[in-house]
């Protein structure tokens, strides 16, 4: 986590219920001494390709050796880049956080969007990724 995140406001962990932890430190014994976490994180900020993303909130949990990650963030809070840009950024920076961690898919999706309501997954581009750069390019 040290090499995406800077720092953390706060962490939340949800199981097990007595943790409290103040440092990554902390956070990677509870990784280590449980099969199953579910935690969150609020951050000041996020690295993606050396832009910094200001205040995402990420959902973690784990399942014995198996590891899901949720990056809540406004694609608008890459700042500085146009839609185009920002997705190009995204879909580079997600491909390489994959490979580099081991993770089998990923899928970038509105919150609490359906399995047909996303911009990109492992597979290549989704529909609300040409319905986004559509209405950009109409708005030029």
């Amino acid at each position: 986590m040290k090499d995406f995140l800077f720092d953390f406001k706060k962490v939340q962990v949800h199981y097990p219920e007595d943790s409290v932890p103040e440092s990554f430190e902390e956070i990677g014994v509870i990784l280590n001494d449980n099969v199953y976490v579910d935690l969150t994180i609020a951050t000041d900020f996020l690295n993606i390709n050396e832009i910094l993303v200001e205040k995402v909130f990420i959902g973690f949990t784990k399942n014995y050796e198996n590891f899901e990650l949720l990056f809540f963030f406004d694609i608008r809070d890459l700042k500085h880049l146009n839609i185009k840009e920002a997705f190009g950024e995204l879909i580079y920076w997600t491909d390489f956080f994959t490979t580099k961690y081991s993770f089998n898919h990923y899928v970038c999706q509105m919150d609490n969007g359906n399995k047909n309501e996303y911009y990109f997954d492992i597979n290549g581009l989704g529909p609300l990724y040409k319905e986004a750069i559509a209405d950009f390019e109409a708005n030029l």
